[in-house]
């Protein structure tokens, strides 16, 4: 059976120190993947069954995924969802912000 880890971009393991850490520990578990995903459109306020307000930290999942991949050698990463295109938008914004921590 391949298990995974999900959501490694997404609250408390958006801070790098705590997304490498979990997938570092994933990957020592022998866990086969790390996923992240992708909310670039939540509603303000929060309305149930979206799963997370705007105001939650949550990392680019690309962004996340090659953090995890510096900090792991064999771990498997995966998206679970990838919205480019519209995230074209939000890149930029997504640097300015994750850039200084992630270094």
């Amino acid at each position: 059976m391949l298990l995974g880890l999900v959501h490694v971009n997404t609250g408390p393991l958006s801070r790098p120190q705590a997304l490498a850490e979990a997938a570092q520990a994933a990957e020592a578990a022998g866990f086969d993947s790390v996923w992240a995903g992708e909310h670039l459109v939540l509603p303000d306020p929060r309305v149930p069954p979206s799963p997370m307000a705007p105001q939650d930290p949550a990392l680019d999942s690309l962004l996340a995924l090659t953090w995890a991949a510096a900090h792991t050698s064999t771990i498997r990463l995966a998206t679970g969802t990838a919205g480019r295109v519209l995230s074209i938008v939000t890149d930029r914004a997504n640097a300015e912000l994750a850039g200084p921590d992630l270094s």
